[in-house]
């Protein structure tokens, strides 16, 4: 037998029922065109989407559930006909069960991927520290430690829990943290390899984890039974089992996230798992991961804090060398001084020689007294006089002439002695 037709009689024993499907040749995906094989794969990564977004482990145990899933099944196709524009594939019965191959395939990847990433995790518990113990006391010690583990009452040694910082973190055990990220972030069958649904994930879903979760137990059964993927015997890992299962762990983790104690917790640990699992994901695609935005999540971050008052004024403003080479003709002597200047009524502030101090506004060349006093300002005459040089460098005042601070870095304007 083919590995295709191993596929399909693994699934058509685990997803059918009825007499027209329960044949000696089931469907191959090779019986199909290319263009039609390509809906069809389209359809399994969508049904497997929705189990792992809201549906978890279908039952088909009835003939009412099994019919339902190929009307599901059908519609799902429809779908994908019409993402992909091809028209030509009918939903028969044939294909709705090759698009219900897809929930199989993925649960079987799910067990084998817990076998290698989760059992390394559980065997120091597992297994007896005596080594001299017959097969049979093995065994029978490995199913009385199991029957612990999967006691959820004692919380400190239930086997899906974890721990950190000395404190109980449920549903994060690394065992189920390794299998999760392998198989639905780094297994190329997942239906997170579909850049289209990609973006439908946002954060880890409860039927997510539990299906994770009873990954993990269907592991830990083969191990104890001693029946694992490579054995002779293997133990299968059917709904008939596990479904069931899966459900009743869903419904705890949804009612933790409705527990005061542990809501806040859990959304946190569920969304750094999806965040952890999407690095992984676009670190083997070669991808970038976006750069989350920062969210503002308090009234006070919504108020924008008032501006620094800047005491500078339109001179302070503007570097030294460029205002002294705006204040230049092109011949490089300075501007004509004018004939007024602009003062407050109250008496000029007078250097050691009795002169006042006025300065040009970048702006207009209008004269800006030097004091920042604000009364109201008149127009006082200043008598042409002898010219001479005053040194405003950030080093010196006012007072002192050019030659007096030479040896400064320095900007001069004329100023007039009275």
């Amino acid at each position: 037998m083919s590995p295709e037709d191993l596929e399909s009689a693994m699934c058509q024993s685990d997803t059918t029922g009825t007499t027209q499907l329960k044949r000696a040749n089931p469907p191959k995906l090779s019986d199909y065109p290319q263009a039609e094989i390509e809906v069809i794969d389209s359809a399994r990564r969508r049904v497997v989407m929705d189990m792992i977004t809201t549906q978890g482990w279908y039952n088909n145990r009835t003939n009412k559930q099994r019919q339902a899933m190929h009307s599901y099944a059908r519609e799902v196709v429809d779908e994908a006909k019409a993402s992909l524009d091809c028209h030509g594939l009918d939903a028969t019965p044939s294909v709705t069960t090759l698009v219900l191959h897809g929930l199989t395939n993925s649960r079987a990847r799910l067990i084998d991927n817990a076998e290698k990433e989760s059992l390394p995790y559980y065997l120091d518990v597992l297994e007896p520290q005596d080594k001299s113990l017959s097969a049979d006391d093995r065994k029978n010690y490995m199913m009385a430690r199991r029957t612990v583990m999967y006691n959820s009452d004692d919380i400190h040694t239930y086997f899906l829990h974890g721990h950190e910082d000395g404190l109980l973190v449920i549903f994060s055990h690394c065992g189920l943290k390794a299998v999760h990220t392998k198989q639905w972030y780094l297994d190329e069958s997942s239906p997170l390899y579909d850049e289209t649904l990609r973006p439908l994930l946002t954060t880890t879903t409860t039927p997510m984890l539990s299906m994770s979760a009873v990954g993990v137990m269907g592991a830990i059964d083969r191990y104890v039974e001693g029946r694992l993927s490579k054995s002779a015997n293997v133990l299968r890992f059917t709904g008939k089992v596990y479904a069931d299962k899966q459900h009743a762990i869903r419904r705890s983790m949804d009612i933790a996230l409705e527990t005061d104690i542990h809501r806040e917790t859990m959304k946190v640990y569920l969304q750094d798992l999806h965040n952890s699992g999407m690095r992984a994901l676009n670190d083997k695609l070669g991808l970038t991961s976006p750069t989350l935005i920062y969210i503002p999540t308090s009234l006070e971050e919504l108020t924008q804090p008032p501006e620094p008052e800047n005491p500078t004024t339109s001179r302070d403003a503007i570097p030294d060398s460029d205002w002294h080479q705006n204040q230049q003709t092109s011949s490089g002597s300075f501007p004509t001084w004018p004939s007024t200047a602009l003062y407050p009524q109250a008496a000029p502030v007078p250097d050691s020689d009795g002169s006042a101090l006025s300065l040009y506004s970048d702006v207009n060349f209008q004269p800006l007294y030097a004091s920042h006093q604000s009364a109201s300002l008149t127009r006082m005459h200043v008598p042409p006089t002898e010219e001479s040089y005053l040194n405003l460098s950030a080093n010196s005042t006012y007072g002192l002439s050019a030659e007096e601070g030479a040896q400064d870095a320095f900007w001069s304007v004329p100023y007039r002695t009275m």
